[in-house]
Parts: structure tokens; sequence; C-alpha cells
């Protein structure tokens, strides 16, 4: 599985694990939806600002998001 899949596929465990709908995180975070999809499905991988965001929400690292 290539780097944003795995991502991808860890951030939806994540936000699924935790009861967040896509208009939670957007609430959350300040980013669009749509680009949580496309996190999720591997289509893109977070810029660094994103990423930030992300790990933070999670409290995880990004060893953890791509193991």
């Amino acid at each position: 599985m290539n780097k944003k899949a795995l991502f991808g596929a860890n951030l939806k465990n994540e936000r699924m694990r935790r009861g967040y709908s896509y208009a939670d995180l957007s609430r959350l975070t300040g980013m669009p939806i749509k680009r949580w999809y496309i996190y999720e499905t591997g289509r893109s991988f977070p810029k660094p600002e994103n990423l930030s965001k992300i790990l933070s929400l999670f409290g995880v690292d990004m060893d953890y998001m791509l193991q």
C-alpha cells in the first residue's frame, strides 16, 4: 500500500473510532469537507500545515499514521 493510501486508511479509522463526521472535522480544523474525503481515499496527502492539524486533533504522530 502506498503512503497516501495507508495514511488515508488510518485517517478514516481514527475518524470512525472517534465518531467524527466530515462536518465535525471541518468545523474543528477549518479544512473543507471535500479535503477530508480526498485524504481518506488516498487521492492526496496533506500539506504540512494540514498534516499538523490532523496529527494534533487525533493526538497521534506520523509513524502511527503510516503503520
